[in-house]
């Protein structure tokens, strides 16, 4: 149990004692090099414009998914097509075969992914081979499962980096033709700097050393204004530096150990349900759903744990689009031990009474 007690939020920075030991292998790379970009949004509008080069004019996406996956596609010609999803908040399988029947494949694209830590099956691997193999471009988020070192067979794959590990700027792509050395610009110093002031901030603040400030406001402005930044551009380097240093084997352990004592802790409480319970890999929330809301998410925040909802409906999404809601993801990461996952729980069952 750390300093000052909060689960959730940004990831703040990490101190040289936290990784001890050698560095892990970084487990994305173990089949080819990636480029390496400031933001996952970046590599996906480098991907599509790939795709657009490459005569591509059609593209099948999740029905569920976040808006800046989405926005790269959006200001491109492409058309879009939704995929099904299950209840489990996965791509429906059903829908990945019926492309894989259909006589239209060429100038098509597909992007697929497992959400959550959801293990990335041979059924799942099979449609991707399968698609490529047939002519289908295949575009594969691995965001959610960075920790899995089946190599992939898409034209192409890139995740977001920040979303699990802690950095400041990061996410990475493969498969893009056009890119070389000279392709990806020099981040702008005044962006990454002010996010790491904000985890260095914070990582005094959790530990006792300061106080809470307005280091969230900052780093939600920053943010936001990365995000903004769509020509590709190099990841910070002190991200890079620590990427190389990071024990990606321990950081997956203990989110299965976290998950895994708290899924069994809240399977008991009536009000909730566990979305992601079944085929998991290596998780990255506890992914959970109100059965009778009660504004948990809400009352969570008030108790000092924070809970992102994946995801807000997109803007502009078609109205014939239904959308899965009420759901929310409890932090499970290796910032956190059991003592953290049995407050967490106790908090519910407070909450649920």
């Amino acid at each position: 149990m750390r300093g000052n007690h909060e689960v959730g939020s940004f990831f703040e920075a990490s101190k040289p004692c936290d990784y001890k030991g050698r560095p892990g292998r970084i487990p994305w790379e173990q089949h080819g090099p990636a480029v390496y970009l400031e933001t996952g949004r970046q590599a996906l509008r480098s991907i599509v414009e790939d795709l657009c080069g490459k005569g591509v004019h059609t593209v099948y996406l999740p029905g569920f998914l976040c808006d800046s996956m989405l926005d790269p596609f959006r200001e491109s010609p492409l058309d879009i097509v939704f995929f099904s999803m299950k209840p489990n908040l996965q791509i429906d399988p059903i829908d990945l075969a019926r492309l894989a029947q259909s006589s239209e494949r060429w100038g098509y694209a597909v992007m697929i992914a497992r959400y959550f830590g959801h293990a990335r099956d041979s059924t799942y691997m099979t449609e991707i081979k399968r698609l490529r193999e047939m002519g289908v471009q295949v575009v594969e988020d691995l965001t959610h499962t960075i920790f899995d070192e089946t190599k992939s067979e898409a034209n192409y794959t890139f995740a977001s980096l920040r979303k699990l590990l802690p950095l400041a700027t990061g996410a990475f792509v493969t498969g893009v033709e056009s890119f070389h050395d000279q392709s990806t610009k020099v981040p702008a110093r005044s962006i990454h700097e002010e996010i790491w002031q904000c985890m260095d901030d914070k990582r005094l603040f959790i530990d006792g050393e300061a106080d809470r400030g307005n280091f969230y406001d900052r780093y939600m402005a920053a943010n936001e204004a990365l995000e903004r930044v769509i020509a590709p551009r190099a990841m910070d380097a002190r991200s890079m530096l620590l990427l190389s240093n990071l024990p990606y084997s321990e950081f997956a352990r203990k989110r299965e150990r976290n998950y895994a004592i708290l899924s069994e802790a809240v399977a008991s409480i009536a009000d909730i349900r566990v979305v992601n319970d079944i085929d998991m890999m290596t998780p990255t929330h506890l992914v959970v759903a109100e059965v009778r809301p009660k504004n948990l998410r809400q009352a969570l925040a008030r108790r000092g744990i924070y809970c992102p909802v994946h995801w807000p409906r997109p803007r502009m999404l078609p109205d014939r689009l239904s959308w899965p809601s009420g759901h929310f993801s409890i932090p499970i990461d290796q910032r956190y031990d059991s003592d953290d996952m049995k407050y967490i729980a106790t908090t519910l069952e407070e909450l649920c009474r």
